[in-house]
């Protein structure tokens, strides 16, 4: 049902040219295709949103786009491109925002398990999805620096969270076939 009524919301701001209607479905529609694993359309659907965004808003108010753009690009090893779109991000005034930054920071600076430790004790608890997502990003940063155990862990917090929201479950199982389960 979501994804329709997404679906619909977009074309319906497509037709009648209400810009950021169209930007927040792409967004949205984009970061869902983010989280059920489709990164080539998610990518597509979160550089329109940022274009819209760009277009009419001015680029003082595309943070929300512009670490969607980041957070696909790290999905998919280009980090020359998440560099990019993370200094595009503007103010980070809300704390999810300033939670998502954190993450593309992290994986951007090949952060240390300490210092994911420390970011998953300062996320901000009302965000479900955000807690997956970190715990995921986590868990490859750990796979990163050889540390299986570690990513273990991390994958086991984001399967608690994620419970049976089928969004994350390829990304889950994914990532499970790299720990060794």
């Amino acid at each position: 049902a979501w994804l329709a009524d997404l679906l619909l919301t977009w074309a319906l701001a497509r037709r009648h040219g209400a810009s950021q209607l169209e930007r927040l479905a792409d967004l949205n529609l984009g970061e869902m295709l983010y989280w059920k694993g489709d990164t080539g359309g998610a990518l597509q659907l979160a550089e329109r949103a940022l274009s819209l965004q760009t277009r009419f808003s001015g680029s003082d108010a595309m943070t929300d786009d512009a670490l969607l753009v980041a957070r696909i690009q790290l999905t998919r090893g280009d980090r020359e491109a998440a560099t990019a779109a993370r200094s595009r991000a503007g103010d980070l005034e809300t704390p999810k925002v300033q939670a998502l930054a954190r993450i593309v920071d992290l994986v951007l600076a090949r952060a240390s398990a300490t210092e994911w430790a420390q970011a998953d004790k300062d996320m901000p608890a009302p965000y479900v999805e955000l807690g997956i997502e970190f715990a995921l990003w986590a868990a490859r940063a750990a796979l990163d620096r050889g540390d299986s155990a570690a990513a273990g862990k991390w994958l086991g917090r984001a399967r608690q969270r994620a419970g049976a929201r089928p969004a994350w479950q390829r990304q889950i199982s994914d990532l499970a076939a790299y720990v060794g389960e």
